[in-house]
């Protein structure tokens, strides 16, 4: 395990269930923000031996907090280290969380042991703990035709206190609970002709939708968001049936496994 304490940066609510979940269980001690005005008055208020630091967030983003943080730091207080949260796994979105001033870099979704890696180059080990694999039990049921990556979503269960679907329940019921509105403001983005609202809708749900084991949906919402960057939404139309049966599917197997846990 890990020791010390980190803020983290996350506007989404499954997101950071997500996170939450596998920094407390790295024995880390976890404060959240919801956008950069947040990360900056906590982090007048308290110390912090890290940062993970969400790129894009409301009110004030990942660069533009990193950029207020580095401008405000002294040589006395040393330095911060900030490591960058981003859906973008390319090349060029490293340099430029890296020329932003943050330190290091992790894509999402990120697994707890891809996590556990890149905050070791941070922070202080405490007793070192081999991360569990899946050799650990039995895994959950894998189904030929799944809409969700149950390999995916073991690391969940081997997390939990008990080894069984607690976790995971927890995640998949912020994500029900959260999602239906930002596929309404996906909908409502491209009926209205707004490429602003549907490419932000899009991208908070690609990235939720990978954290809960559903790929398939996530790389829809992720053509979606591209589309709306470039101003396709006429290209996009055909794809919201598409994304609308997938989003059903993974959200019937997500009730089935809230249910199996609740019996």
């Amino acid at each position: 395990t890990l020791a010390g304490s980190v803020l983290l940066a996350e506007d989404n609510p499954v997101n950071q269930e997500v996170a939450k979940t596998f920094l407390t269980r790295l024995g880390l001690r976890v404060d959240i923000a919801n956008n950069g005005a947040e990360v900056l008055a906590l982090t007048e208020a308290r110390r912090y031996d890290l940062i993970l630091m969400d790129c894009q967030m409301p009110v004030m983003d990942g660069y533009q907090t990193t950029a207020a943080i580095r401008q405000r730091q002294t040589e006395a207080s040393g330095r911060l280290p900030i490591i960058a949260l981003t859906a973008n796994a390319m090349e060029g979105e490293r340099c430029k969380c890296l020329a932003a001033g943050m330190d290091d870099y992790l894509s999402k979704p990120y697994s707890r042991a891809q996590l556990e890696t890149t905050l070791a180059r941070w922070l202080v080990a405490d007793t070192i703990v081999p991360t569990a694999g899946s050799a650990t039990g039995a895994s959950i049921r894998e189904e030929r035709d799944s809409a969700l990556n149950m390999q995916f979503l073991d690391q969940f269960r081997e997390l939990d206190p008990g080894g069984g679907l607690g976790l995971i329940k927890e995640i998949m019921t912020v994500y029900l609970d959260n999602s239906l509105a930002l596929l309404r403001q996906v909908e409502q983005g491209l009926i209205a002709g707004d490429a602003d609202a549907l490419r932000r809708a899009a991208h908070s749900l690609k990235s939720s939708s990978a954290n809960v084991g559903a790929e398939k949906l996530s790389r829809l919402f992720l053509k979606l968001e591209a589309l709306a960057r470039d101003g396709q939404l006429t290209a996009a139309m055909p794809l919201l049936d598409q994304t609308r049966r997938a989003y059903a599917e993974a959200t019937a197997e997500m009730r089935e496994l809230v249910r199996e846990e609740k019996r």
